[in-house]
């Protein structure tokens, strides 16, 4: 199966490389495994963008197995591209990513 392709917005780009950096001060393994929790998260998105947990259409989540991070996404069926909309703590409030959605509009 063909994976599509992606994009992450600046803030979500910014929320990966703040929990790796966290990850990593926690240890190297854990920094690898966080990820490798997000490749494999961001593959299975690529691969069945529709499989994602609906959060509020047409935004999607997947979880990143042990770690208590989502990614939360949408597909541009335009340009056929998935759009990676946060790297969300689940701890934060559900909504605070979604002024992206109109700040990155097209």
């Amino acid at each position: 199966m063909r994976l599509k392709k992606y994009r992450l917005l600046a803030e979500a780009e910014e929320e990966l490389y703040s929990a790796i950096l966290y990850y990593r001060h926690e240890s190297n393994r854990a920094s690898r495994d966080f990820v490798s929790a997000y490749a494999r998260a961001l593959k299975l998105a690529r691969a069945f963008p529709h499989a994602g947990a609906p959060v509020d259409l047409p935004v999607r989540q997947m979880i990143l197995g042990r770690f208590p991070y989502s990614i939360l996404y949408l597909l541009n069926e335009k340009d056929d591209t998935l759009y990676i909309v946060s790297v969300a703590h689940q701890s934060r409030h559900q909504d605070y990513w979604r002024g992206r959605l109109e700040d990155n509009a097209e």
